[in-house]
């Protein structure tokens, strides 16, 4: 919960007033039945319902973030000048920080979580399937904000 940014900005007055929580999750299936399983890069978004925006990722990704209205979509970016649609853009960048942590946290302990499956001989290169790939990303935006920061740390 709240990384760098993120926190900073729920705490200011205009986003405390509107309840903004930072808090970010990522998901992915290790194994099936005590092997593991394949990853699919078709990952969705969730906030915290599932949205219809497809990230491309082998997890899926669940966070507080702030929707447009009426249509559920997740804003990345903006070319309005619009002060809530930029407060949006901007808890919503600020929240790929805390989904960069926990996917950092899940990809550091893919050996321990699929130790069990250690006997098979794919445990080892079903570590190196939720990595995500560039080419895969569904939403430009992600690059600077995920992918980046990601194999910068």
């Amino acid at each position: 919960i709240g990384v760098d940014r993120s926190r900073n900005l729920a705490l200011e007055g205009p986003n405390a007033a509107l309840g903004l929580l930072p808090h970010a999750a990522v998901a992915a299936q290790l194994l099936v039945d005590g092997r593991p399983a394949q990853p699919r890069c078709d990952g969705r978004f969730g906030a915290p319902l599932p949205l219809h925006t497809c990230s491309g990722l082998p997890v899926h990704v669940a966070g507080r973030f702030e929707l447009s209205k009426p249509n559920r979509a997740l804003e990345l970016s903006t070319s309005d000048d619009n002060a809530d649609e930029r407060r949006r853009v901007e808890w919503n960048r600020a929240l790929m920080a805390n989904v960069v942590s926990a996917y950092c946290s899940l990809l550091k302990a893919l050996p321990k979580l699929l130790g069990a499956a250690a006997a098979d001989p794919a445990a080892p290169l079903a570590m190196y399937s939720y990595w995500p790939l560039s080419s895969a990303v569904a939403i430009e935006e992600l690059t600077p904000l995920l992918l980046e920061p990601l194999f910068a740390g």
